[in-house]
């Protein structure tokens, strides 16, 4: 979990994460379900819900193809 990963003493408290295809929709099914996530990147992968966007807290940087119409379904 976000939490565990933010206690190790290695860390400096913080934790990304980034995800491409499956790992995109992950990561910003990350953001909405983690409230102390630090930031994200996603590279395609489903994008939340409209009414879980509100969720979001972390900063996201999202890359998705214009013309990838099975992408930008939702």
């Amino acid at each position: 979990t976000v939490a565990y990963l933010k206690s190790l003493k290695d860390g400096n408290g913080k934790v990304g994460a980034v995800g491409f295809c499956w790992g995109g929709g992950a990561v910003n099914q990350l953001a909405v379900h983690a409230p102390d996530l630090s930031a994200g990147v996603a590279y395609y992968g489903m994008q939340p819900k409209a009414e879980d966007a509100a969720k979001i807290k972390a900063p996201l940087l999202l890359h998705y193809a214009g013309l990838d119409s099975r992408t930008n379904a939702g």
